[in-house]
């Protein structure tokens, strides 16, 4: 995926304060997307998401990336931020000179944007679930109650969680209340 290859070069390329100031996100489904300088910068400057953080073959490396829905995306940024959006869904959001400004200095925003990837542990992989007659493990197998059912669903964290995240507990909550009926 070249993509991505090409995407984070993009990151990389803060040579100016002018530079330094610029958010790339891009639409991925319903969501928007911002990876590496332009994660860190949403997070410092604009509202804390949850970010994360994992390898990636394509780059050699890590990635770390945030994501909010596309509706969302105009309804943090702070006074004095530009943004364009571009025929492929793709936005440019230029921070105000208030927040960062002209004398800044780079090396230290570089040094610290690093320090803040770094501070998040590395995701591991998402683990095939054993397909067997659709049996899920997520749970251990005392929860099978109505009870359990509902304790798990009261110890969701909902709000910390990816839509995806979100949509597989769903799914695992299906399979266990399956087996109870």
């Amino acid at each position: 995926m070249s993509e991505l290859k090409e995407l984070i070069e993009k990151e990389r390329q803060r040579d100016t304060v002018q530079k330094a100031r610029v958010m790339y996100f891009y639409k991925e489904g319903t969501f928007m997307r911002a990876y590496e300088w332009s994660a860190w910068l949403w997070c410092k400057y604009v509202k804390d998401f949850s970010p994360t953080h994992r390898k990636a073959k394509q780059v050699d490396g890590t990635i770390i990336h945030i994501g909010c829905p596309v509706s969302s995306l105009t309804k943090h940024l702070p006074e004095g931020a530009s943004n364009v959006f571009n025929e492929d869904g793709s936005a440019v959001i230029t921070l105000p000179e208030t927040l960062i400004p002209d004398n800044t200095d780079l090396a230290a925003m570089a040094s610290e944007a690093e320090q803040w990837k770094q501070s998040f542990p590395i995701a591991e992989p998402a683990k095939k679930k054993p397909d067997i007659e659709g049996v899920s493990d997520a749970f251990p197998p005392q929860s099978a109650t109505i009870t359990g059912l509902m304790q798990q669903i009261l110890a969701f964290p909902v709000e910390k969680k990816s839509p995806m995240e979100c949509a597989e507990f769903l799914s695992d909550l299906k399979i266990q209340l399956a087996k109870l009926i």
